[in-house]
């Protein structure tokens, strides 16, 4: 396998969400890229919309990460909106990456595990349903009370960032100034936009 190397991409300026607030940079990558899968260098089938999302002020940002994601995710349930507008601010990098017959496998193989993962989280919780239909018990009330106070409200917020790696195979940097975007990438790849 060849090693990954790192490519520029230039930036624009970009309105992802019109209801982002202010302080939140939207961006796209200028131009078109390239019909290679960035990931395995393959050809690419198909462009799939996707976004990097990087924390953190002009000159100082940070990609986002599993502990970020899981805290987005239980703040966006469980805080009163106006912690929303006082949170930290980011960056969203917005762009139809090339994805191959790998990288469409890869996505397959994920939403089998979510499925897999939350039956797995709902087991305790139809068990104890069963047994308070079947039977009436304190252990059966208990198994419910359990699993649907602790279970399976942990894998409804823990799964982003259970899943965060899947979903953010591009490693990469933002410019301190938001105008280019350093991806580590296929050779290939690298060819490929090096040629257009």
């Amino acid at each position: 396998m060849n090693p990954p190397e790192t490519v520029t991409l230039p930036l624009s300026g970009y309105v992802v969400d019109p209801y982002m607030e202010s302080d939140r940079l939207q961006l796209t990558v200028d131009g078109l890229l390239p019909p290679v899968c960035i990931r395995h260098g393959d050809p690419a089938v198909r462009p799939k919309r996707a976004f990097l999302r990087f924390w953190g002020r002009p000159g100082a940002y940070r990609p986002e990460g599993s502990g970020r994601v899981l805290w987005e995710s239980v703040k966006s349930v469980l805080a009163p909106p106006w912690v929303t507008y006082v949170s930290e601010p980011f960056a969203v990098v917005s762009a139809s990456w090339p994805e191959c017959v790998r990288c469409g496998e890869r996505n397959n193989a994920k939403y089998k595990r979510m499925i897999i993962y939350f039956g797995i989280a709902l087991v305790p919780l139809l068990v104890g349903i069963a047994w308070m239909t079947i039977h009436a018990s304190a252990f059966a009330f208990l198994t419910c009370v359990i699993s649907a106070l602790v279970i399976f409200p942990l894998a409804l917020f823990a799964w982003p960032a259970v899943f965060a790696k899947d979903e953010r195979y591009l490693e990469a940097e933002l410019a301190p100034d938001g105008s280019r975007l350093t991806l580590r990438a296929h050779p290939n790849f690298v060819a490929a936009w090096g040629r257009r």
